[in-house]
């Protein structure tokens, strides 16, 4: 998911960048009415939302393997 998202945000900045360099010439009133368009930082805000809850879920899991471990432990030595 990480590396889809990746790409994606990367084609996005590099279509907006395109578009404002095509753009340079153009009326402010048209730049203003193309800014809604171009939303790369919400893809970014989103890309790093993404990230953050996929490391989030990754620690919980790890934590759960850990604490399966000292269970079976617990299970094998205990009374």
């Amino acid at each position: 998911i990480e590396n889809q998202m990746d790409v994606l945000v990367s084609q996005y900045m590099k279509f907006e960048t395109d578009t404002y360099g095509e753009l340079k010439n153009e009326s402010s009133i048209t730049l203003v009415s193309l800014y809604p368009d171009l939303k790369s930082d919400e893809l970014v805000k989103k890309q790093i939302e993404v990230y953050e809850s996929n490391n989030k879920e990754i620690r919980e899991m790890k934590e759960k393997k850990i604490n399966l471990k000292v269970l079976k432990w617990w299970l094998y030595f205990g009374k």
